[in-house]
């Protein structure tokens, strides 16, 4: 019987002859590994694995934006195809640092730009496009939380690679998605960004755009803020009296208005008042105790019509605040514009007001006080019945003493015309006194009487 050789393969070579080859590597070991554990949602096979090896190994630190992942020339040669099992394992060895270090890498040799094709090169396109299979889902997911955790830009809902659950936990959002989820305008939200220290992202293209991009937690931060500050235009709504008086109020000098410093953005500068502040306005005064409806005045309607100064309006507020001047309202959230004041007490601190200011005023605040056109009153200051003054550096100016003495001497035929319920025509024509002035005695446009001639 013949000896059986067993170093002689029945092809006839030598097996003791053969080439020795050295152990599995680290690396292969180690993908090995990985592949028996729980991250696959679904089975792979032995063709989803070398799929998914031939394309992550050609990805690495050195060189994360390959050109064209998954056409490996040269695959067939083993020291090549050891080379890239072993990218691939160090790229799954770590899961999922291994990742996440390749797309930072990825997105720091690439440009800035807020596509995600542009912004991670070859990788997003393997993940989503070329490892499709349910297998691969949980490269996918992790992707989806690294743009969750690292990524500044917005997520498209019109991207049909994501999950809508993935696109509406991205915790990224434009000023415009903030705004609107907020319930309030671009506007209030740039001032927001600019009063706050807030991790605004803003990146500029080559185009000129830029895209800025806010986190989603300033939502909160965003509703807060409004409702706690409001604009010019609502504060006047809120106390229903003009822009213009909450500006008077405004005042550095005054305070009447809890504000902070006008904000500067692209439409231009825009105040952010208090709403507690408005709130606390609105407060002043109490129930309806003012007498008969004709000595009744609402505030924003006696503020017109006596013509106040931006001085003294703010002080009728203050006198409003601390009782000096009683004010009432239907309930007691009546807006400040809406209340009534009393005419004669009204008057009475205008008269004190007046007389506590430097004691001269301008012919134009003369005529305020005459309720005269201000020709008329630089009229009489011509033809000497309005006694006045001039000053080299401040013009002309008009003693408080010397208006009420006017009053007190001259009465307008308008106003003799008013009290008899007469037209002016009429009335000058039944008048057996003979004006003062007039148009047709010495070209004043109003006639004026002396007051007790007129009486008589």
């Amino acid at each position: 019987m013949e000896r059986v050789d067993i170093a002689k393969c029945p092809c006839g070579a030598r097996l003791d002859a053969a080439i020795k080859e050295e152990t599995a590597s680290t690396a292969l070991v180690d993908l090995t590994a990985f592949f028996t554990t729980a991250v696959f949602s679904a089975s792979p096979v032995a063709r989803d694995w070398l799929k998914l090896v031939r394309y992550l190994g050609a990805f690495s630190e050195e060189q994360p934006r390959p050109r064209k992942p998954g056409q490996i020339a040269h695959l067939h040669d083993l020291k090549t195809a050891t080379q890239h099992v072993d990218r691939a394992a160090r790229l799954l060895r770590d899961w999922p640092r291994g990742l996440w270090s390749l797309l930072d890498r990825a997105r720091e040799v690439g440009p800035s730009s807020d596509r995600l094709v542009q912004a991670f090169g070859p990788i997003y396109p393997v993940l989503y496009r070329h490892l499709a299979a349910p297998c691969f889902q949980f490269l996918r997911d992790e992707f989806e939380t690294y743009l969750h955790g690292r990524w500044w830009g917005l997520l498209c809902r019109r991207n049909r690679s994501f999950q809508s659950a993935t696109i509406e936990a991205h915790p990224r959002l434009s000023i415009k998605q903030a705004a609107q989820q907020a319930r309030t305008t671009s506007a209030k939200a740039e001032q927001c960004i600019q009063q706050s220290q807030l991790d605004l992202h803003a990146s500029r293209f080559a185009n000129g755009k830029q895209r800025r991009t806010v986190p989603a937690s300033f939502v909160s931060t965003l509703s807060a803020t409004t409702s706690t500050f409001v604009t010019l235009r609502t504060a006047a709504e809120t106390l229903a009296l003009p822009t213009e008086r909450v500006r008077q109020l405004l005042g550095q000098d005054i305070g009447l208005l809890t504000h902070t410093k006008p904000v500067i953005h692209l439409a231009g500068a825009m105040w952010q008042i208090d709403a507690a502040a408005l709130a606390e306005l609105n407060l002043v005064g109490g129930p309806p105790r003012i007498g008969a409806a004709g000595h009744a005045i609402k505030f924003k309607k006696f503020a017109r019509q006596w013509r106040l100064s931006g001085r003294d309006f703010c002080a009728f507020v203050h006198a409003l605040q601390t009782r000096t001047l009683d004010a009432s309202g239907s309930s007691r959230n009546t807006p400040l514009g809406e209340k009534l004041i009393d005419k004669s007490a009204a008057k009475l601190l205008m008269t004190t007001l007046r007389r506590s200011h430097e004691g001269w005023m301008s012919v134009d605040q003369a005529a305020q006080e005459l309720h005269i056109k201000q020709q008329v009153a630089y009229q009489l200051v011509r033809a000497g019945l309005l006694s006045s003054a001039s000053n080299a550096t401040r013009g002309r100016k008009v003693q408080y003493e010397a208006v009420e003495q006017f009053r007190k001497d001259y009465v307008a035929l308008a106003e003799i015309a008013k009290l008899r319920k007469e037209s002016p025509k009429i009335c000058l024509m039944r008048l057996h006194c003979k004006p003062i002035c007039g148009p047709t005695i010495d070209g004043i446009r109003q006639y004026f009487y002396r007051r007790a001639e007129a009486s008589s």
